[in-house]
């Protein structure tokens, strides 16, 4: 059973921003994301797969299908199939654990720019 420590999960980057897979199997991929106040997340959508969010820390604007919703530390957050989202980190870093199901790798870009999926 793998098991990783906070510490070695969430270990600061010079950037702030950090992706660190935790579970990449066919039927669901979890991740911890990290973004630096002021970054973003471009508009994009997984066409097959539902995503999950948990709001480990931080403050963010999410945008899904045109309509913003501000989550902050212990939020949880669906985006269906399909959905196009984007993500604001205002004026904090944040924390995600982002969980894809299924992991079909499977995410299309709709406004690129530099970070996004592919």
């Amino acid at each position: 059973m793998p098991r990783w420590s906070a510490a070695e999960i969430l270990a600061p980057t010079s950037d702030s921003r950090f992706r660190r897979m935790v579970v990449a199997e066919n039927r669901v991929r979890v991740a911890l994301l990290g973004y630096a106040a002021g970054d973003s997340v471009h508009l994009h959508a997984h066409l097959e797969s539902d995503e999950i969010f948990f709001v480990v820390a931080g403050r963010a604007i999410f945008q899904i299908d045109g309509e913003s919703t501000e989550v902050g530390a212990g939020d949880l957050l669906h985006v269906g199939a399909g959905q196009r989202h984007s993500i604001q980190i205002p004026d904090e870093p944040l924390v995600l654990l982002a969980v894809v199901a299924p992991n079909l790798e499977d995410a299309w870009v709709a406004e690129p720019g530099p970070g996004d999926p592919r």
